[in-house]
């Protein structure tokens, strides 16, 4: 008994920590992609850092940010809502 209990311990410990790793990801990921934004004119432009020059209002449709693949010469959606420029005034 005391073998499964263990061994059901060490399964959920090892699963919590495979979730938060998971969960991290795509924000690990964020920060070594360039992320762009589509602008009225139909240019894309940088978008920034999120939190900090931008933020994604998620309560919209559409879509946020794009990742640029020079692969496919194309732009992918990234992130999804309405891309929200932080403007700082001093």
């Amino acid at each position: 008994m005391k073998k499964i209990k263990l061994t059901l311990i060490a399964i959920t410990i090892v699963g919590g920590m495979g979730a938060a790793i998971a969960a991290n990801a795509k924000e690990h990921q964020a920060a070594r992609l360039d992320l762009y934004f589509l602008g009225g004119d139909g240019v894309f432009y940088p978008a920034g850092v999120e939190g900090v020059d931008y933020t994604c209002l998620t309560h919209f449709e559409g879509v946020c940010t794009y990742t640029y693949d020079p692969a496919r010469r194309r732009y992918t959606p990234y992130n999804f809502g309405m891309y929200g420029p932080i403007s700082i005034q001093q």
